[in-house]
């Protein structure tokens, strides 16, 4: 499982910047301060990773909007340096734990965006590569000086991706053993993040099923309806699950109904089941949470594809009830045996509360939860705090004034009711 991830030179976050990936890891900050930036930097990765990104970061990816390196890079005068710094841990137990540092540099004049130089470290490697100055600009694979069991040699990589690959054959097959557990490790991150944006689309009222539930859910929700669907009339263990959590957060009860060859996923208030309901005649807070539900389902088992999940405000639209809910069921989750990773940035101080509770509860382990605080500072630049969790539950560092405004408005409530009272 990936546990880390710290990017230097990226957007805002110009100094070292590490991202725990805990079970349940929780981002909160003002806007504009580059919550979106790093959780983003979860589906990017995963996007880069895949052999079909065209270069080492794939600006392809829907996470980057169309952004150049130049504008996923720190902009000047934050940093001159015209390259961004990746570190990606994975701790799987001893033999299977690996560290991948690189450094991707953008070359102007060749219109590339090269991988400068990498690390990779595991128990019983250790090996460092660069790029030799002096190489070929439109060949597919490039000159690295490796050094590698206190030897040094020059060999031609080709990447696809983040993933470099010796070109050749015969006395290179013992590097290709050395790259092997690497390999297998972004291959599984490049079909292992599951994002939803903040702003989830309005789900079709019928879909046609052609027999296959799709891949993953796009950062806008679509696919959900059609994965609900795919699974009541074939698997029956999603829509189950989906369905029990509507029902006992929401009163609702969810149901596929047959419409010529076309489906529809309907509600039912649990009080009157005879009434049902387009799910796209309910309200925006269902249509918002049913993706992250349905993503968070599908996650859950352990031999699932992508259980990485990057979520952004999955509180959208809830009633506060529902938002302490929500913040329970993420704690259900993360601490079930052998669980997903769920990175979620939101503004809600219901879920922060509830997953408070159930640390002080030990409903979860604390170790479990990490909590960030994000902050801009002058110039636009950004940084992430780790804010551990005391052993009453109260994360250490957190900004006194986050969440005072209620508190100042029902002063100022209280007060003004005590002065037209006395006029």
């Amino acid at each position: 499982m990936l546990t880390s991830v710290t990017v230097r030179n990226y957007r805002s976050f110009v100094d070292p910047t590490q991202l725990l990936l805990r079970p349940l890891t929780l981002v909160f900050g003002e806007n504009n301060s580059g919550k979106s930036a790093l959780l983003r930097l979860l589906p990017l990765l995963a996007d880069s990773a895949s052999d079909r990104s065209r270069g080492p970061l794939d600006l392809s990816s829907p996470s980057v909007r169309g952004a150049s390196f130049a504008e996923l890079h720190s902009r000047p005068p934050l940093s001159s340096r015209p390259e961004i710094d990746f570190d990606l841990s994975w701790e799987g137990g001893n033999a299977n734990d690996l560290e991948y540092r690189l450094t991707v540099r953008s070359f102007p004049e060749l219109r590339r965006n090269l991988v400068r130089s990498f690390h990779i470290s595991t128990p019983g490697i250790s090996l460092d590569a660069e790029l030799v100055p002096d190489f070929e600009p439109s060949a597919e694979s490039l000159p690295y000086r490796i050094k590698r069991n206190g030897g040094e040699e020059e060999r031609l990589l080709r990447f696809s991706g983040l993933t470099p690959h010796p070109a050749g054959q015969g006395h290179l097959d013992n590097l290709r053993v050395e790259f092997r557990l690497l390999h297998d490790l972004l291959a599984l991150l490049s079909d292992g993040v599951q994002w939803l944006g903040s702003v989830r689309s309005l789900p079709d009222r019928e879909v046609a099923f052609w027999g296959e539930s799709p891949s993953q859910i796009s950062p806008e929700g679509g696919g959900t309806v059609e994965a609900l669907v795919a699974d009541q009339l074939r698997q029956r263990r999603l829509f189950p699950a989906v369905s029990e959590w509507f029902e006992r957060v929401l009163g609702l009860r969810l149901d596929v109904e047959a419409r010529s060859e076309r489906f529809a996923v309907v509600l039912s208030p649990l009080s009157e089941p005879t009434l049902r309901v387009n799910l796209l005649d309910t309200g925006e807070g269902i249509t918002q949470v049913l993706p992250v539900v349905v993503a968070i389902e599908r996650a859950r088992p352990a031999d699932a594809g992508r259980r990485l999940l990057a979520l952004e405000q999955p509180e959208l639209h809830l009633h506060p009830t529902a938002q302490r809910s929500l913040g329970d069921y993420l704690c259900d989750v993360a601490s079930a045996p052998d669980p997903p990773r769920l990175v979620v940035e939101t503004h809600s101080e219901n879920v922060l509360l509830s997953v408070q509770l159930a640390v002080v509860e030990k409903r979860i382990p604390r170790e479990s939860v990490a909590i960030y605080w994000i902050s801009s500072h002058a110039k636009g630049r950004s940084s992430a705090e780790l804010l551990p969790l005391d052993e009453l539950a109260r994360p250490r560092g957190w900004p006194p004034d986050v969440f005072r405004e209620r508190l100042e408005q029902s002063r100022e409530l209280v007060s003004s009711r005590i002065r037209s009272g006395n006029s």
